[in-house]
């Protein structure tokens, strides 16, 4: 839709160059001249064309020139008349469509030879020269539309990579927090099951366990719904800092973590990365290698490494699942690789973060 603003500009400049054509066309006829009401009623039509001329561009174009050569053949000739059509044919080919805006030039060579017909101007240069600048008008025009159009079709891609790229950062949120949550409760509703006859005080004491576990991820899903709804960033993100209280979840169901952690300050989207990749690790442990211990270092300076190992005695064949290929994911966000073996110790992972 047009903006209000271009409209008013454009009424401004249809009113004020009808005006001008009108008093030409006054200024000009003999008192005896039978033609004058008829060519001011052109000069009011050539000059009212512009209104529209960014509303229905070819519309515009067409009255403007048919006007232009009625005033030519069988009125008054204008001197100004003929630059109001170039502003005509120069919106034609900045707003009008594809296949509209190529009209112009097909309108634009019988328009020039009847308006030099009807002005009695011979056909030579000056015919020439007219078509090179209205041509010439009207390919800028057209180019500056089709570069626009390249620039809409530009931003539009971006917009659904954008989008796509979100798409996949919160698949990888909600894949981290719902199978790290649902893989420890899991293994607490085992373990309560098995104990609940045999020792219900103990068994009691992993329920408790498994409901701080799910009200702990539902606070982190609130979280992540909430930067979904108002696009922000939580005020105290995921990081490294939260591994003690990852530690102390695990250890309750079975799975003793030693953490080696360099202090280090990072940037918040490192920092929530390297948690992620530490999170899903060790949730590959619990559930896949059935571990029960699990050793996680973290240091560097320009590069930011990330092991974890544990003592899991899963199958040493194994393929990708969707956690493994969310870390390669997310490592690549900082330049960094990812690599992933099982020997006879147990399963490791290597990341590598590029900081500098």
């Amino acid at each position: 839709m047009v903006r209000r603003t271009a409209v008013i500009l454009d009424l401004s400049v249809s009113i004020t160059l009808t005006t001008v054509l009108v008093i030409e066309q006054a200024v000009r006829a003999s008192p005896e001249s039978s033609t004058l009401v008829g060519s001011i009623a052109l000069a009011i039509v050539i000059g009212g064309s512009l209104a529209f001329h960014r509303l229905w561009p070819l519309a515009s174009y067409a009255v403007g020139s048919a006007a232009l050569i009625t005033q030519a053949l069988w009125a008054d000739f204008s001197a100004i008349a003929p630059y109001a059509n170039l502003v005509g044919l120069f919106s034609l080919g900045v707003y009008g469509s594809r296949r509209r805006a190529l009209w112009g030039p097909v309108i634009l060579i019988p328009g020039l030879i009847a308006y030099f017909t009807g002005a009695s101007e011979p056909f030579g240069v000056l015919t020439i020269t007219a078509f090179g600048a209205w041509f010439a008008a009207w390919a800028v025009g057209f180019q500056m539309a089709r570069s626009r159009e390249q620039s809409d079709r530009a931003r539009e891609a971006s917009r659904h990579e954008a989008i796509a790229e979100e798409r996949v950062r919160i698949a990888r949120e909600l894949h981290d927090v719902v199978g790290h949550t649902v893989n420890v409760m899991l293994v607490q509703a085992g373990a309560s099951r098995l104990m609940i006859d045999r020792d219900p005080s103990t068994a009691k004491a992993m329920l408790g366990d498994m409901e701080n576990t799910a009200r702990q991820a539902l606070d982190e899903l609130d979280t992540l719904l909430g930067i979904l709804h108002d696009d922000v960033e939580p005020a105290t993100p995921m990081g490294l800092g939260e591994l003690p209280a990852l530690r102390d979840r695990l250890s309750a169901v079975g799975l003793e973590l030693e953490l080696d952690i360099v202090p280090r300050t990072l940037p918040p989207p490192v920092d929530v990365v390297a948690y992620r990749i530490v999170q899903e690790a060790l949730t590959n442990s619990l559930r896949h290698g059935k571990a029960s211990r699990a050793t996680v270092r973290v240091a560097g300076t320009e590069t930011l490494t990330i092991d974890v190992s544990d003592n899991g005695h899963s199958s040493g064949h194994y393929l990708p699942g969707r956690g493994l290929r969310g870390m390669s994911e997310r490592v690549e966000l900082f330049d960094g690789s990812l690599q992933h073996w099982r020997d006879a110790h147990g399963f490791h992972i290597h990341a590598e973060l590029t900081l500098a």
